[in-house]
């Protein structure tokens, strides 16, 4: 059964990631950066963010 965390873990890892080379790629072609991108490296972030804090709360109890 897949767990809430791990999908929190890998989603948010592989958007980050994502969002991050198109920034880059997109930067270094047009010399702008695009809040729409800024926003999916943000969110790739938080689900990020919340897979280490659900795996620190397990690790307590």
């Amino acid at each position: 059964m897949v767990k809430i965390r791990d999908v929190l873990k890998y989603f948010g890892v592989i958007t980050m990631l994502f969002f991050a080379a198109y920034l880059i790629i997109k930067y270094i072609r047009e010399d702008e950066i695009f809040s729409n991108l800024i926003f999916g490296f943000c969110v790739g972030l938080l689900l990020f963010l919340g897979y280490l804090l659900s795996s620190k709360n397990e690790r307590e109890k």
